[in-house]
Formats: C-alpha cells, sequence, structure tokens
C-alpha cells in the first residue's frame, strides 16, 4: 500500500523524496489481522513463525533468535468477538513465555487486545508461571507468592505489552461494563464482575505485600483490564505497558506528513496522535488516510489533522491503481515547491 501511495505521488512530483515507516494500529481487521507479523518481520529479518494451539486459540509466536526476541500477537489470535462467553484459560500465555525462555529469548513483546477470549483474569497465566493452582478466591498470601514465583521464573526475560486503546470503563471494575456495552448478555456479565471484584481486591494486597510503592507508581491503572485483566498481571509482573504506537519512530523532519489506516472511529489510535503532536512541533500538516471512518471535517482540527482522504475500495481492500490515483491526488493537493 505504501509503495502504491508513494508510486502515485511521484508520478505527480518525481523529485520529491518519500519515507514510508510500516506501522499497525493495533486492531485485527478481518481477511487481515492487525500487520504486527509484518511490523515485526521487517524489524527482524531473521523472523520464524512457530504455530502453538495447546490449550488455547490458534497462535503465531514470531521468534528471531539472533536478537533473542519474540512477539506474540493476541489482538490478532483471541480478540473476542461479541455474543460469546469470553470466559477461558489464559495458561497457555504461560506455557508460550516458558517455552520463549527454554529457547533463551530475552525480549518478549505480548500485543493485546482490549477484550479478549479465553478471560480469567490472568489467573491461568499466574498459575501456570508459578506452578501454583489458583482461584478467584486465592488468599492474598497465596496471590503473593504466587506473584512471587512467576517473577522468577521469567528471570531477566524483558517484557513489553502494548494494546490498541483504554477501555471505555477504565480498569478491573469497568471491564464487565465494558463487555455488556459490546453485547455479552447482562447476566453473565454480573457473575464476571463478581468474580473480578474478589480476586482484584486481593491480589492488589498481594502486590502491596512484597512492594508497598509497586502500586503507588500508577495511581490509575488505564490499562489493567485491557486483554481481560492480563494488562494488571503484567503490571505486577514487571511488564511495560504502552499505547501500541506510543513508541512510534518518525523522520525528524518533513513537509508534510500522512497517516494511512484502515479505520478510525471513537478511539484516535496513539500512532496518529503521536505524528499530530510532532508535526504540530515542525509547523508542518498532518494528512489522515482511512478506509472507514465516522469522523467529519469539522473534528479534524481537534485532531491536529488538516486533511482527510478515504482509501480506494475497489474490488481488493488494497486496490493497487486506486492508491496509484490517490497519491497523485495528495501530491497536486499538498505538494509545493519553496
Amino acid at each position: 500500500m505504501a509503495q502504491s501511495i508513494s508510486n502515485g505521488w511521484l508520478s505527480a512530483r518525481p523529485t520529491d523524496q518519500i519515507a514510508a515507516i510500516v506501522h499497525s494500529d493495533g486492531d485485527s481487521i478481518a481477511h487481515v489481522g492487525t500487520g504486527l507479523a509484518q511490523v515485526f518481520s521487517r524489524d527482524f529479518p531473521d523472523a520464524q513463525d512457530i504455530e502453538r494451539r495447546g490449550d488455547g486459540p490458534r497462535r503465531i509466536l514470531w521468534i528471531s533468535h539472533s536478537q533473542r526476541s519474540a512477539m506474540i500477537d493476541l489482538a490478532e489470535a483471541a480478540t473476542w468477538p461479541g455474543n460469546s462467553d469470553p470466559r477461558g484459560s489464559s495458561s497457555f500465555l504461560a506455557h508460550d513465555l516458558l517455552f520463549l525462555a527454554d529457547l533463551g529469548i530475552s525480549y518478549v513483546h505480548i500485543h493485546l487486545p482490549v477484550l479478549m477470549s479465553n478471560t480469567d483474569l490472568g489467573i491461568g497465566l499466574l498459575s501456570g508461571l508459578s506452578h501454583i493452582t489458583l482461584a478467584y478466591n486465592s488468599s492474598i498470601d497465596v496471590l503473593s507468592n504466587a506473584l512471587h514465583k512467576a517473577r522468577s521464573a521469567l528471570g531477566t526475560m524483558a517484557l513489553y505489552v502494548t494494546y490498541p486503546h483504554d477501555q471505555d470503563l477504565l480498569g478491573l471494575a469497568g471491564l464487565a461494563r465494558t463487555w455488556q456495552r459490546s453485547g455479552l448478555d447482562p447476566n453473565l456479565a454480573h457473575l464476571i464482575n463478581k468474580d473480578m471484584a474478589t480476586f482484584a481486591h486481593n491480589l492488589d494486597q498481594a502486590a502491596q505485600v512484597r512492594s508497598s510503592s509497586l502500586l503507588n507508581a500508577e495511581p490509575t491503572l488505564t490499562f489493567e483490564g485491557v486483554g481481560g485483566g492480563l494488562g494488571k498481571i503484567f503490571y505486577l509482573l514487571k511488564a511495560k505497558l504502552d499505547l501500541i504506537g506510543q513508541n512510534l519512530v518518525l523522520p525528524p523532519e518533513a513537509d508534510i506528513y500522512i497517516y494511512v489506516t484502515d479505520h478510525l472511529e471513537l478511539n484516535v489510535p496513539r500512532g496518529l496522535q503521536v505524528v499530530a503532536e510532532h508535526a504540530e512541533s515542525l509547523g508542518v500538516p498532518v494528512v489522515l488516510v482511512a478506509a472507514h471512518t465516522q469522523l467529519v471535517r469539522g473534528e479534524l482540527p481537534g485532531l491536529g489533522v488538516h486533511g482527510l482522504y478515504r482509501l480506494p475500495t475497489e474490488s481488493e481492500p488494497f486496490h493497487t491503481q486506486g492508491l496509484e490515483e490517490l497519491g497523485a491526488r495528495l501530491a497536486s493537493t499538498w505538494g509545493w515547491d519553496t
């Protein structure tokens, strides 16, 4: 897609220089996925894919042995499809992490969906790493011991956890209501919320047993409910958590920035925000290109965006001719000479 749009731009302005940055907003798109596999393969040319099934969803582990790095995309593998019981076990993720540890992997990027299937608030993950059988009503002492053993099992492995956007209703307390708003049966949401309340309280107390300052560093854990509660578990396992796009690396200088994405609805991608903030510091425009969006032009200034275009939809998602025509149109409208 980037190549086609670039070719179109250069057909109108052949002397311009274009830098194309491959990035993912982290949402899973039907028949396409999230695109994170392509990003990982670009960053790690020796990347190999290993299919895992086990006791969880079918998923692909992407591994670079030379850089001792790996990526697990759970947004692509386990995004909650709606209208179904999201409960399950996250123990498969413990098995994956221990498998990677045995391979000598020292850095793992895990991408979580906001709402996930195989949800158990991370009990299966914590049980699998600590080898302690846990339940929603496990005591504070048992959970404290499990957190300690789980961290020890990971050794020096660094975990980097991303997610596409915050929950509409933050934290574990809002997770069941977020599910309900998204179509989950209210009675089932109520049952899940009852389990969450006891577990979340005891987990917070267990974390403070080990470190009284651990939870004080983030008074509002906006990410704790993502991945069906895995965000909170990973935080307690000392993972680094970020909105995907937070660390997007951009060309330091440009005359225009063009952000291309599939859809933009209520949740604005962090990557677009980063681009808009950087462009504003340079005093240059930002143009948004999207296949699907409910934004109207009057809303663009509030996002730091100066133009909005639609991706072509002829026959195939990435229609080459239409993309090249779009690139030429962008160049004719936004290109200029000083």
